[in-house]
């Protein structure tokens, strides 16, 4: 059993507050056995990308998580942005259209960095931002496989318990939730059989 880090979170240290976002529905929500993110998470919010469209339910994504920055206090938050790998699948390619779809989504990212800068307890608080992919792709646009460049992904910390520069050993995406949990205090159990280890923070 290998739970979602924000219900991880929930089993561990249930006292935190949770967030979660996403649009595209299997993430959050499943007709057939458990969804990614568990219902154990304090708030949770399934958009979907195919109905509403891409971008538009990235942006909508995104107002969700400010509105929650703004009026509570959450420990944890988790934002899916799907755009970008949809619009790559359609265009069949990492082209101009992917890369249109990635500047969106960096606009988007600030919007939420500028949502926690400025709240009222941000100068008390030991936010750590990550940013990353749950897959690399090929020049095609696709993904799923073993090859390297669909293996690689992108990682970036940001906040104050970060190291700065380019971490000395490989990064992979199971060490995306380990260093979450490492930073919010939470012992990583043996038990849990985790692969990833914590990344570029103190």
């Amino acid at each position: 059993d290998f739970p979602d880090f924000l219900t991880r979170i929930e089993q561990v240290r249930p006292e935190l507050s949770t967030f979660a976002v996403a649009d595209w529905v299997p993430l959050g929500r499943s007709d057939q056995g458990r969804p990614t993110i568990s219902d154990a998470v304090d708030v949770k919010h399934v958009l979907d990308g195919y109905e509403v469209g891409w971008a538009e339910a990235d942006a909508r994504s995104v107002q969700l998580a400010v509105q929650q920055l703004e009026g509570s206090d959450p420990d944890a938050l988790f934002v899916y942005l799907g755009n970008p790998d949809e619009v790559s699948h359609e265009h069949s390619s990492i082209g101009s259209e992917y890369r249109g779809a990635i500047a969106l989504a960096d606009e988007h990212v600030g919007i939420l960095v500028e949502a926690i800068r400025t709240r009222a307890t941000y100068g008390e608080e030991d936010w750590l931002i990550l940013s990353s992919t749950d897959h690399g792709r090929r020049s095609d646009g696709g993904h799923g496989g073993d090859t390297e460049e669909e293996r690689t992904i992108y990682f970036l910390a940001n906040g104050p318990s970060v190291i700065t520069g380019t971490p000395p050993d490989s990064i992979f995406i199971v060490d995306v939730a380990v260093t979450a949990l490492t930073h919010l205090g939470i012992q990583i159990d043996p038990s849990w059989q985790l692969d990833g280890k914590p990344v570029g923070i103190r």
